[in-house]
């Protein structure tokens, strides 16, 4: 597993080091239990896991800690441990505090911590003799014991550390697991745990609303998705989308990143890795192109590289962007050929010279990508017209003042608004811009609506019909002040009928 995962320790870990020295009778294990667990405390990770019966029996004991500890926070009306966020910091005293208060949460915090350096641990076959193979799938078949795991996923009182914990462990036995199925070397399939799991970070990614919750599945997400088996199933969950919502935003921080719900530097990269893995599959499966087509990861990916702020994060945007730009399929390339218009669209050519222009980069295939994105971009560029370019500026949500938003290119342009077939969708599109978060963009989109109207045949009455009016008239007492004036404009070309007269 080539991506470099790093899980922050838990906020009550100050206690992690003298926390077999309280009584362990709450635990309920046998004697022998507690002295192991206080021998792999004693003696290095390696020692414990050097042969693969003591690794497997080391790991069941600390899942069967973590089931014991989860049970009882889960019926513990004092516990506070759960309610630890990722990012919080306790002083000494103030997680002494919490053993004290909450015993078995704590607890829970250690042995999801030692469970995930064990596994850890066995990735490294340097380290070790044993293997997470031979630990979870000793006779071909997956521990059961591994369903504690999935409890912990499933608790009723979510604990941010705790699933981040469980979810990375599994997300890693996963893997092993589909690679050992895909080498026949299992006897019963894990299809529909891997489905389950798979469904389980969609959600989890969905419902992310701040920094917190993204950091409890990225770490699990940037090891499964490495499965081709578990990519699919995760664009058919809408995991794309998800994906391209957290990455896609106007917001921009201090330093001009892109952020969603406050993403850090290294959760936009994580993020970026998951949609750039599955931009290889393209060939392939059709219905993955159109789920890059429909769900904006193109237009996120644009974003990332005008940001262009961290190398690492431009490096893997543009991977993606040439894959989609490049890729060849039996039928044809006319995907790839829309997936170049899309970026044109969204002003990837401007930015990709601002890029050669701005830095010196030191890593040859970036280099490369930009130079081939460039060619492939220029060369479709050369073929399109105006409207071409209207339209695929329209479609990837990237409007931009210039001379595709004049009054003489609605006058020469006008009828193709009906479309092929006549169903002005270029329209609907604009309706829905003029709720875009950016501004400008909304801004624009009131001001090619008013165009639309004054050059269009009828065009008040079909502005009323498509919802063009109601969606301009709601911004006429928005704050921000291009938009207001935008907005008022569109309603009087909308609702005069002589405009040219006025003006």
């Amino acid at each position: 597993m080539p991506f470099p995962v790093t899980l922050s320790p838990s906020p009550v870990s100050e206690v992690f080091s003298g926390i077999q020295e309280n009584p362990l009778e709450k635990l309920a294990l046998s004697d022998p239990e507690k002295s192991l667990l206080r021998a792999a405390e004693e003696n290095p990770l390696e020692y414990t896991l050097n042969d693969h019966k003591d690794a497997e029996s080391y790991a069941l004991l600390l899942l069967k800690v973590i089931d014991l500890t989860l049970s009882s926070s889960e019926h513990n009306k004092n516990s506070r441990v759960y309610k630890l966020s990722l990012d919080q910091s306790l002083s000494d005293d103030e997680a002494h505090q919490l053993l004290f208060v909450d015993f078995h949460g704590v607890w829970l915090h250690y042995a999801i911590s030692k469970f995930s350096e064990v596994i850890i641990a066995l990735k490294s076959t340097k380290k070790t003799n044993s293997t997470i193979a031979n630990t979870f799938f000793p006779s071909g078949l997956l521990l059961e014991d591994w369903r504690i795991l999935h409890r912990v996923l499933s608790a009723t009182k979510s604990d941010p550390f705790a699933q981040r914990g469980a979810a990375f462990c599994l997300a890693c036995i996963l893997y092993e697991g589909c690679l050992l199925e895909e080498r026949c070397q299992l006897f019963s399939s894990l299809s529909s745990i891997l489905r389950n799991f798979v469904t389980w970070i969609t959600f989890r990614l969905q419902s992310a609303t701040s920094p917190t919750f993204l950091a409890a599945v990225t770490p699990s997400m940037t090891i499964i998705l490495e499965i081709k088996k578990a990519r699919l199933l995760f664009i058919d969950n809408g995991g794309l989308n998800f994906l391209s919502r957290h990455l896609h935003t106007s917001d921009k921080d201090p330093n001009d990143l892109p952020r969603k719900a406050g993403a850090s530097v290294q959760q936009l990269y994580e993020l970026t890795y998951c949609l750039w893995l599955p931009s290889f599959d393209c060939c392939d499966h059709h219905s993955l192109r159109k789920h890059f087509h429909r769900d904006g990861a193109v237009p996120a990916l644009v974003d990332l590289v005008a940001a262009a702020t961290r190398e690492k994060i431009t490096r893997l945007a543009l991977s993606t962007l040439r894959n989609l730009a490049t890729f060849h399929t039996s039928e044809d390339s006319y995907d790839a050929l829309a997936f170049r218009t899309e970026m044109i669209g969204c002003g990837l050519l401007t930015r990709l010279e601002r890029l050669k222009e701005a830095a010196k980069w030191n890593d040859p295939d970036m280099i490369d990508d930009i130079d081939i994105l460039e060619g492939h971009l220029q060369q479709t560029f050369r073929h399109m017209t105006r409207w071409d370019l209207y339209q695929a500026e329209v479609e990837s949500s990237h409007l931009q003042w210039g001379v595709l938003h004049t009054e003489k290119f609605f006058r020469e342009n006008i009828k193709l608004f009906e479309g092929d077939d006549g169903q002005f969708k270029i329209i609907h599109d604009l309706v829905r811009l003029t709720s875009s978060e950016d501004e400008e963009i909304a801004s624009l989109a009131c001001f090619d609506l008013g165009e639309f109207v004054r050059h269009y045949p009828n065009g008040r009455l079909l502005a009323s019909r498509l919802g063009a009016r109601d969606a301009v008239m709601a911004l006429i007492d928005h704050s921000h002040e291009e938009l207001q004036k935008q907005a008022l404009l569109a309603v009087s070309k909308m609702l005069i009928q002589n405009w040219k007269a006025v003006e």
